[in-house]
């Protein structure tokens, strides 16, 4: 399974917020590559180059995040997902 979401951080905003979002999990990061899991059971979050997006006067940091889930029961992987939109939701309102 891969999803791909476009998210308002910098590369190091993200980073900031990952170990809650894989607390489940032993991860490495080689450059914009963060690897989890194990043989059987994979997960795997590419950072795409950051970039601005412009709104009138405001601007903000964005960057595509392509996860790659594979191993994981449709049940497993649509609860990481779930946990790690909640991980990185920014408040609002």
């Amino acid at each position: 399974m891969q999803r791909v979401r476009t998210m308002a951080y910098t590369h190091a905003e993200f980073m900031r917020l990952l170990p809650r979002a894989l607390a489940a999990y032993d991860y490495e990061v080689q450059g914009n590559v963060i690897s989890a899991g194990d043989a059987e059971q994979s997960i795997r979050i590419h950072l795409g180059p950051e970039y601005e997006r412009r709104l009138a006067a405001l601007s903000m940091p964005v960057m595509d995040v392509t996860i790659d889930l594979e191993g994981l029961s449709d049940e497993q992987a649509y609860a990481f997902l779930d946990k790690f939109d909640r991980t990185y939701r920014r408040g609002g309102g």
